[in-house]
């Protein structure tokens, strides 16, 4: 999926693996089976972790970690 959205994006755009850090223009797709969550470093973690709402990856746990690293940031 990744490579066929590479092909008609200006964006880089990749499967996300453990440790690819986040960037501005990087679009990163999660791998089948596995939550991707940011850590505070701004790289990447896959999960196998329970299912969310039936499913996994979970867009829910994903902007839970962004949130949480955003809030890390703003922090004095």
């Amino acid at each position: 999926m990744a490579d066929i959205l590479n092909r008609q994006s200006r964006l880089s755009i990749k499967e996300a693996e453990e440790g690819d850090r986040v960037h501005p223009g990087a679009v990163f797709i999660a791998p089948p089976d596995r939550h991707v969550l940011v850590n505070d470093d701004g790289r990447l973690s896959l999960s196998r972790a329970e299912l969310v709402h039936f499913v996994r990856p979970s867009a829910d746990l994903l902007f839970e970690s962004v949130a949480r690293v955003s809030r890390t940031a703003r922090s004095p």
